[in-house]
């Protein structure tokens, strides 16, 4: 039987449609049985990218519906929220570290989650290209921890990727509270963490590319 993999894309639109392309192509490398689900805003948010690979023209206000993700694949569930719900939760963080509206996407995909005992949950951003060694990862993680992307040394985490079992990553999203100091260094106490770093044949510096910087 194939191993199941669950794929939860969150945030800002953004170039989803770019990004998405790139990433199918690598996950489609490998035999295993993949999921897709998102959450994400109303808007597109797109950053300093003006021209898609198209050469079309994106503005951070275009409208997201879920139409925009039945263009790009047949995903299983999906979430889109409306951009005054993010308005309301950055006051409560710095302006520059919206983790809470991170939150509000993991907690959207807690149900999916929970309901199939996936053996890998990838949570990933919609703005980057990950060039996944998705082998090395499956047959190397721990059951109890979430693996993050890079350069976690118990201090702060890296909010570009998270990975684990359905297990680990359903307990940390269980734990995660909305609060007025939400930052990187508030994940460190809500679970046990591991560096995909430490993984053989896996080096995220150079497996992600921010394709909107």
């Amino acid at each position: 039987m194939k191993k199941k993999i669950a794929f939860c894309w969150f945030g800002q639109y953004r170039s989803m449609e770019d990004v998405f392309s790139r990433n199918i192509k690598n996950i489609q490398e490998y035999d295993y049985d993949t999921f897709h689900f998102y959450s994400v805003w109303n808007e597109r948010g797109q950053s300093e990218r003006e021209f898609d690979e198209l050469g079309l023209r994106l503005s951070s206000k275009d409208k997201i519906t879920h139409f925009d993700f039945e263009k790009l694949w047949t995903f299983e569930n999906g979430y889109i929220h409306e951009n005054e719900r993010y308005n309301e939760l950055i006051p409560y963080t710095d302006e520059f570290l919206p983790y809470n509206a991170m939150k509000l996407h993991f907690k959207s995909f807690l149900n999916d989650i929970t309901a199939n005992n996936y053996d890998l949950v990838v949570l990933l951003r919609c703005d980057v290209y990950y060039k996944f060694n998705l082998d090395s990862i499956i047959d190397n993680i721990k059951d109890n921890k979430v693996y993050v992307s890079k350069d976690y040394n118990s201090i702060t985490i890296n909010d570009t990727l998270f990975i684990g079992k359905s297990i680990a990553i359903s307990k940390f999203i269980e734990n995660l509270e909305y609060n007025k100091t939400s930052a990187h260094s508030d994940w460190i106490s809500l679970h046990e963490y591991g560096n995909l770093n430490e993984i053989k044949n896996i080096n995220m510096k150079q497996n992600l590319v921010y394709l909107d910087r």
